[in-house]
C-alpha cells in the first residue's frame, strides 16, 4: 500500500469518480469489522488463538491514519462536489469507523487480559501434575 508515495506525504488527491469505490471499500471494511467484533465477544479465551488475536490488534491499531485520510478526501471532496451522491453516506460510514474500531480493540483486551489471568493458575496447576 502506497509504495509509489513517499513517506510522510499526502496521496494524490482522488476524483470525485472514486466516490463508489470509496463506499463499497468502507461498506465491506465496516462489515468485516463489526463481524470479527461479533466473532471475538463470542470467544472464550480458552479459544481465541493468541497469533491471530495479535495480528487482528496490530491491524486495527493502524486504522486510524486511514479513516484520517478518508475523512481529509471527504473534505475536499464537499468542497469541490458538494451536491455530490454518496458523500452523506460516506460521512457516516467515515463516522461509524472508530466506534467500530474500539468494540474491536476492546474485544481483543478482554480476550487478552482474561488469558494473562489464566495463565499463572495454568502453570501453578501444571506443577503438581506427576
Amino acid at each position: 500500500m502506497g509504495s509509489d508515495q513517499v513517506a510522510g506525504q499526502e496521496p494524490a488527491e482522488l476524483g470525485i469518480e472514486m466516490l463508489p469505490v470509496a463506499l463499497a471499500g468502507l461498506r465491506a471494511e465496516l462489515a468485516e469489522a463489526r463481524g470479527l467484533a461479533r466473532e471475538l465477544a463470542a470467544m472464550t479465551p480458552e479459544q481465541a488463538d493468541r497469533v491471530w488475536c495479535d495480528q487482528l490488534e496490530n491491524e486495527y491499531h493502524d486504522v486510524g491514519a486511514g479513516q484520517a485520510a478518508m475523512e481529509r478526501q471527504l473534505a475536499r471532496w464537499r468542497l469541490d462536489h458538494p451536491r455530490a451522491a454518496g458523500l452523506d453516506e460516506l460521512a457516516e460510514l467515515v463516522a461509524d469507523v472508530e466506534p467500530v474500531r474500539q468494540e474491536l480493540l476492546q474485544q481483543l483486551a478482554r480476550l487478552r487480559c482474561a488469558r494473562n489471568t489464566m495463565e499463572p493458575a495454568e502453570k501453578a496447576g501444571s506443577t503438581t501434575d506427576p
